[in-house]
């Protein structure tokens, strides 16, 4: 199994033009969905290096990639990537843990 690792951050505030300022800075805002019933987790990513680990991964193929979150790795697979409608970049992603 080829497992990844990516740094997450925890993010406070969501909505359209926080992603906005998320994505001016070059990080990639992404959640995290608990299917345990445990409460959505709204993080960000370094963009370029989330970039780099995706753009060569097949993400239906259920891949597992380690989260690391405030010192605890988490286990996810991706759920759905939001691409820019013409430019080539990731907009948003959707973990599953």
């Amino acid at each position: 199994m080829n497992n990844k690792f990516l740094f997450a951050q925890k993010r406070n505030i969501t909505g359209t033009g926080n992603s906005r300022k998320i994505r001016k800075q070059n990080l990639l805002p992404a959640n995290i969905i608990f299917l345990k019933k445990q409460k959505n987790t709204p993080i960000q990513l370094q963009y370029k290096e989330t970039f780099n680990i995706i753009k060569n991964l097949n993400y239906k193929q259920n891949l597992q990639i380690f989260l690391k979150l405030n010192k605890k790795e988490i286990l996810v697979k991706i759920k759905e990537i939001q691409m820019h409608p013409y430019k080539h970049e990731i907009l948003h992603i959707d973990f599953i843990h």
